[in-house]
């Protein structure tokens, strides 16, 4: 796929950052860093660079590497919430929950479609036993989005899996149940 389209855009700088993309999806790492190093070499100061590298590091596992790559890119362009919730998620993976939780909180309050931070920010929670920031960040993905099933399935789970929920537990994980009345059918 990617052959044809390099072949007869080959200078597209987009184009040879997907086909990155994809290396990195399937797994074959030095390929990608390969091609990586020949964008580079046409392309030294193009941002996108740090970002593909960023998401093979982490994918890879190469934590502090991942969090460099990813740091770099906030700091060239501190307004941006994409490079931001990167670091959430190196930041989870690395085992920095309160630096995660940081930044996933910011993310998914400044812009409520970034539904995968609100998503990690329950989940760090959980990890932290803060069952009610836990919810309150479920709660946080729009009904609008595609994962709005997934984030009310998982706000249930959570308020009916403690040792003893209690009554307003157990309502509240009905609600959020009965929220997706007609959206999961044919699940």
């Amino acid at each position: 796929m990617f052959g044809r389209a390099l072949k007869a855009h080959p200078e597209s700088v987009e184009l040879q950052l997907r086909l990155v993309d994809e290396l990195v999806t399937l797994g074959r790492f030095p390929e990608a860093e390969s091609r990586l190093a020949e964008v580079q070499k046409a392309h030294p100061t193009d941002w996108r660079l740090a970002w593909y590298r960023g998401r093979a590091l982490l994918a890879q596992g190469k934590m502090q590497d991942t969090l460099a790559a990813f740091e770099s890119i906030v700091s060239e362009l501190p307004g941006e919430l994409a490079p931001k919730q990167a670091l959430g998620r190196a930041y989870e993976a690395s085992g920095s929950l309160d630096r995660a939780i940081g930044y996933y909180d910011a993310v998914s309050k400044a812009d409520a479609t970034f539904t995968s931070a609100a998503i990690g920010l329950a989940r760090c929670l959980v990890r932290r036993d803060d069952r009610v920031g836990a919810a309150a960040a479920y709660r946080r993905v729009p009904a609008t989005s595609s994962r709005y099933s997934q984030a009310q399935m998982s706000l249930a789970r959570l308020l009916i899996h403690s040792d003893k929920p209690s009554a307003d537990d157990v309502l509240q994980a009905a609600a959020a149940a009965e929220a997706l009345d007609g959206i999961t059918d044919g699940i």
